[in-house]
């Protein structure tokens, strides 16, 4: 079942529950936070795609629009790399509190501009299963000034950039001691070393998806990009 959900003064998003069976009512929880320009559906739809894989293997599952995205409050020009971490952070909170969530079981996935988010808060959030899609290990190399117009019509204020160049998000992910998966396309213009650098720092998994760009490319990949996440979810969390 997929609800509307509000939290933390206008903030929006998604609540996949949990198919679970009868008896078993506190289950763990899977957090997504989307790319810069995103939103919790994803190019594709690869947010629901994935939103809706999780709840059908038994994991709750929260998507929502980092401030100033999607559906939240407030403008893209104004967010920051601290405004999305900020975000994150209420969305764990919100997400650990809801019934039927069982808050000592929390897998966290970032995609993009998502995953410097998560690594920079994994540790701290005490996350028990991290994921990362299309990682970004090393913000000042990919957030260059001549990117400063924005992505697909998105303009991001001179706050953010002046900070997300200062970002080390492999710094704080050196503190995080869970698992780690990162999934990355063949073809994405992001290069591969980044992935590598974050499995340097916290030893884990690297799936590459074959012929996958940014977000993985067409319906296919995606799916193997999903099914790879999802029976990491399912190992590293479900007893």
């Amino acid at each position: 079942m997929e609800s509307q959900v509000e939290f933390a003064r206008g903030l929006r998003g998604v609540w996949h529950r949990a198919r679970a069976p009868r008896g078993r009512h506190r289950r763990p929880a899977v957090l997504l936070l989307h790319g810069f320009s995103g939103s919790r559906i994803e190019e594709g739809r690869l947010f629901v795609l994935l939103g809706r894989a999780l709840a059908e293997s038994g994991l709750h599952c929260l998507r929502f629009d980092f401030r100033g995205s999607g559906d939240s409050d407030g403008e893209f020009g104004d967010m920051t790399l601290s405004s999305e971490i900020a975000d994150a952070r209420a969305a764990l909170k919100y997400m650990r509190r809801r019934p039927g969530v069982d808050g000592k079981r929390v897998g966290l996935l970032g995609l993009s501009l998502g995953s410097v988010v998560a690594q920079m808060i994994a540790a701290s959030e005490r996350v028990t299963a991290l994921a990362l899609w299309a990682t970004i290990a090393r913000p000042g190399e990919i957030f260059t000034w001549d990117l400063g117009a924005g992505a697909r019509g998105y303009a991001a204020g001179t706050p953010f950039w002046l900070e997300i160049r200062q970002a080390d998000p492999l710094a704080a992910l050196a503190s995080y001691r869970g698992p780690l998966l990162c999934v990355h396309g063949e073809k994405d213009s992001l290069p591969l070393s980044h992935p590598q650098a974050a499995l340097q720092t916290v030893p884990g998994i690297l799936h590459v998806v074959h012929g996958g760009d940014h977000t993985f490319g067409p319906y296919q990949q995606k799916l193997d990009a999903i099914d790879v996440t999802r029976r990491y979810f399912e190992r590293c969390l479900l007893p």
